[in-house]
């Protein structure tokens, strides 16, 4: 059985269901196991950042995994980032877009695609092919407005099941994956 650790905010629990859950080929480490605190059910399956207290518990499921995926996280507010964890982690590795939208209006959304394609930029340079952008894409689902509500559940910071759908599939490419994504309407945002 291979192991997935998944670093990272909300966005990444649902990965759990979207890819790992329905292969008994995959686990998901599980932060408790490795003394990091978990305080919504959410994170049962993800080493969420703001919750890492001590490098120990995520050096010791680094060590752990077959497979690291994350988001890119820094920051004082955070005890590890994830550059470090990427630089120390012998396993497949894989950095996630953080999809965020926190505007109502069309023409403002244009500043979360700007911000979105700064963070896809950054995560090029820092992880090289070890990374996920999904900027473009997003950003033509936003020019056909209609299309760009498919891509958000009831408010904009949260991605909907068509993006992750999307993104299991990417994922899949990636890391060479033998598996198949859920369909882009049976799961949603927790």
């Amino acid at each position: 059985m291979k192991k997935v650790l998944l670093y990272g905010n909300c966005q990444l629990s649902r990965l759990d269901k979207y890819l790992f859950s329905q292969s008994p080929l995959f686990s998901l480490l599980k932060p408790e196991d490795y003394g990091a605190e978990v305080k919504e059910n959410w994170q049962k399956n993800l080493f969420f950042p703001a919750n890492i207290k001590k490098n120990s518990s995520l050096y010791d499921a680094i060590s752990d995994c077959d497979y690291f995926i994350f988001q890119h996280v820094h920051g004082e507010q955070f005890v590890t980032h994830s550059k470090e964890l990427y630089d120390c982690c012998e396993s497949e590795k894989l950095c996630l877009p953080n999809f965020r939208f926190s505007l109502n209006e069309p023409s403002q959304n244009k500043e979360d695609i700007k911000e979105l394609k700064a963070r896809a930029s950054t995560n090029k340079d820092l992880y090289g092919e070890n990374h996920i952008d999904l900027s473009n894409w997003i950003e033509s689902k936003h020019e056909r407005w209609g299309e760009f509500y498919q891509l958000t559940e009831k408010h904009h910071s949260h991605p909907s099941g068509l993006y992750y759908n999307k993104l299991s599939k990417e994922i899949i490419k990636k890391l060479n994956l033998n598996l198949k994504p859920l369909s882009k309407d049976i799961l949603y945002h927790p």
